[in-house]
């Protein structure tokens, strides 16, 4: 069904994802069953900045499903699943890259 992923490195993709997927979002290899796709999008540039927008709108991933939260364009994934302007998302997303950007760099120089 996604037969890229099995080309992806296991360290630094999939067990990444795995473990937010568990760990930060509770949620289990059920949810994943359902939405395999959910490996093929970027950790840091999709997964992460929706579900933490999500959960400050007061919003449950679990509700909506990971299909839902990760297929639409940014814009539509405001509109239909956050229901906030997608000029809010926009500009939480930009802020959140750039926070990741500033962490991942810092931990690069030590």
């Amino acid at each position: 069904r996604l037969p890229p992923v099995l080309g992806y490195d296991v360290e630094t993709n999939l067990i990444p994802k795995w473990n937010y997927l568990k760990d930060e979002l509770k949620l289990s290899a059920y949810d994943v069953t359902r939405f395999p796709a959910y490996f093929s999008y970027p950790l840091d540039k999709i997964i992460m900045p929706r579900m933490r927008y999500l959960e400050m709108c007061n919003k449950k991933a679990s509700v909506w499903g990971l299909n839902l939260i990760l297929t639409p364009s940014d814009a539509n994934f405001a509109i239909k699943v956050a229901q906030t302007e997608p000029q809010e998302y926009l500009s939480y997303k930009e802020a959140f890259l750039n926070q990741l950007q500033q962490v991942q760099e810092e931990r690069a120089r030590q």
